[in-house]
């Protein structure tokens, strides 16, 4: 099946949706495109109602 993507959102819900088919972990992900897991769950490539990392204000 062939997904159109027409931004940034559903980029990160096709991946995650690829990655999760493969079962591969976030970690291993990140390993193969040779970045932090914090990139890969950090929201900026997480799929549509993931929840961003908190933020801490003191």
């Amino acid at each position: 099946m062939t997904v159109t993507i027409r931004n940034s959102r559903e980029l990160g819900e096709a991946i995650r949706a690829e990655r999760l088919k493969r079962k591969l972990r976030q970690a291993d992900l990140a390993s193969m495109a040779s970045v932090r897991q914090a990139l890969i769950a950090g929201g900026y490539l997480s799929g549509a109602g993931r929840i961003p990392d908190a933020q801490i204000s003191g």
